[in-house]
């Protein structure tokens, strides 16, 4: 904001100070960076944040197929806390049947270089 030339040199001098405020504020919060795409960190806990307060399941296996990563919907829907499930197999985690469901696909999915989206329906218990 460009303040008038004839403004109060005490109102002047409040508009500096909270200009500094929210830059500090912006700056501390990882909203910016040389790019304006905000700072990794931020960008993490976005990333995060997205993952976590969606009602989807969401989780990613690493090439053995274990859990590398689970929503907190996930740890809802099977009543575990993440740390029981990260690095587990599927058998490990859920029913044998659910288990199956997840082995589906697999291979021509370890194969491709495109992302694999599955949409069904499982009894949980």
């Amino acid at each position: 904001m460009t303040p008038q030339p004839h403004a109060d040199p005490k109102i002047l001098s409040r508009i500096a100070e909270l200009e500094r405020e929210l830059s500090e504020l912006r700056r501390s919060a990882g909203t910016t960076d040389s790019n304006g795409g905000g700072s990794a960190e931020w960008r993490l806990r976005l990333m995060e944040s997205l993952v976590n307060n969606t009602q989807n399941v969401i989780y990613v296996k690493d090439l053995a197929g274990r859990f590398i990563l689970v929503n907190d919907k996930f740890c809802q829907i099977f009543g575990l806390p993440r740390e029981s499930i990260i690095g587990k197999l599927p058998h490990e985690v859920y029913s044998p049947n659910i288990s199956a469901n997840h082995h589906r696909g697999r291979p021509c999915l370890l194969r491709s270089t495109s992302t694999w989206q599955t949409a069904g329906t499982n009894t949980f218990p």
